[in-house]
């Protein structure tokens, strides 16, 4: 779970709220049922990313554990996006990224770094570009190192009493259908190939996509 560190030589991201998008001076949040959601995160991205043009591949560390559905988010991404030459990925559901072991990871970082967190926080389901790292974990009050020079997180459930069961009981889909927006507007922004395509595949976020279980309704 992360929170944001802003770097101050991203001063303006463009944004507009009638289509989905909110803009601050440091970040835009977009929601992730609009139907231009990947562009809109890639067209956030691409500024920074023209800014790291020398560094080949772009590191992707895509933070969360496997073991809680709304924390895979970032290992969902980091599937997505392995196969490409482009990227430099760390973190999948098969070798996740999260606290115990993102002190050996950050060593291996040469180069550009997109950091990718699932996040705490309401509107569930929107997705914030950070001009700034992560600092994961600060979600659960732990004391990690900022990671990345860029972040993308989502709102995979609010902050309500009991946020870690709150988390486990995040649907797979919904966690699934963010991490599709966000592989696609990273590949998008970096003129990647990813082995889906993940603009077509990712559906709306309506009411008959709750991110929450059944069982969940009592918390």
């Amino acid at each position: 779970m992360a929170n944001n560190t802003p770097h101050h030589s991203w001063t303006r991201l463009s944004g507009d709220a009638r289509h989905g998008s909110r803009a601050t001076r440091h970040a835009l949040t977009i929601a992730s049922a609009s139907h231009d959601a990947p562009d809109r995160l890639a067209a956030a991205l691409e500024p920074q990313l023209r800014s790291a043009a020398g560094h080949m591949p772009i590191n992707v560390v895509a933070i969360g554990s496997d073991r809680t559905t709304g924390d895979c988010l970032g290992p969902i991404v980091g599937e997505y996006l392995a196969s490409s030459p482009r990227f430099n990925v760390y973190g999948t559901l098969v070798e996740p990224v999260h606290a115990a072991n993102l002190a050996a990871v950050a060593p291996l970082l040469r180069g550009f770094t997109i950091a990718i967190d699932a996040a705490l926080g309401d509107p569930v389901g929107d997705i914030t570009v950070h001009a700034g790292g992560i600092a994961p974990g600060a979600a659960f009050d732990r004391d990690l190192d900022v990671i990345g020079d860029c972040s993308v997180s989502a709102h995979v459930c609010d902050k309500g009493p009991l946020g870690f069961e709150r988390l486990r009981s995040v649907r797979l889909g919904f966690v699934r259908d963010i991490a599709r927006v966000i592989a696609s507007g990273i590949a998008l922004a970096a003129d990647a190939e990813v082995p889906i395509d993940v603009r077509a595949s990712s559906r709306p976020l309506g009411r008959s996509h709750r991110p929450f279980a059944i069982a969940s309704a009592t918390i």
